[in-house]
């Protein structure tokens, strides 16, 4: 039995903590308990919700020339759509996800569909979220860390600076407040406390 190895995370963070490296353990584990040769290994940082992977299309074409079986460790690593994993069993490439051993194709088809509900259910509770925060006056991103450096630099180098000069400071740089406007000294207290600086 010859197979393809598949890994995927969604971001550099779950890289970092040894996702990768705990699915090739397990598949690696899997191979040789049922005496199969991994004849190729593929892994990607990306969405499992994104349909065009180059190195899971790199996967499927070698698992279909070869016509070995694509192993993924669990079927939400392949893929959270259920049209993917529909165009994917009528492409008559074999595949396994090690989490449904037994599943056949109507139980594949649910589980996907779950997969895609969970995906769809934490967008949507990232976004609320997002949108709270913002809501809040909190910052994401380069814009963030480009706040923080300003203010930290205006406080470093700043001798008895109080929250109106540097809400002067602020707004003779450009940095724009909530909505746009200009920083008052109450707003610049608030921002110094988010960003978890002190004056």
């Amino acid at each position: 039995m010859k197979i393809v190895s598949y890994y995927r995370v969604s971001d550099k963070k779950q890289e970092d903590n040894f996702s990768l490296a705990a699915q090739r353990f397990e598949l690696n584990k899997y191979a040789k308990s049922v005496g199969a040769e991994i004849i190729g290994e593929y892994q990607e940082i990306e969405s499992g919700r994104r349909k065009n992977r180059p190195e899971l299309n790199k996967a499927l074409k070698l698992a279909k020339k070869t016509k070995s079986t694509l192993v993924v460790v669990r079927l939400d690593r392949l893929a959270r759509s259920v049209s993917f994993i529909s165009a994917l069993i009528e492409s008559k490439v074999d595949f396994k996800a090690l989490d449904l051993p037994m599943a056949d194709k109507f139980t594949l088809h649910i589980f996907s569909a779950l997969a895609e509900k969970t995906s769809e259910d934490i967008s949507i509770r990232t976004k609320m979220g997002m949108a709270e925060a913002k809501r809040q006056g909190k910052v994401f991103g380069e814009y963030a860390y480009a706040l923080n450096a300003t203010v930290e630099r205006i406080i470093s180098s700043s001798r008895r600076l109080t929250y109106q000069k540097l809400a002067n400071k602020l707004n003779a740089v450009g940095v724009q407040g909530r909505n746009g406007g200009k920083y008052y000294a109450s707003s610049a207290r608030l921002l110094v406390k988010r960003l978890g600086l002190s004056i």
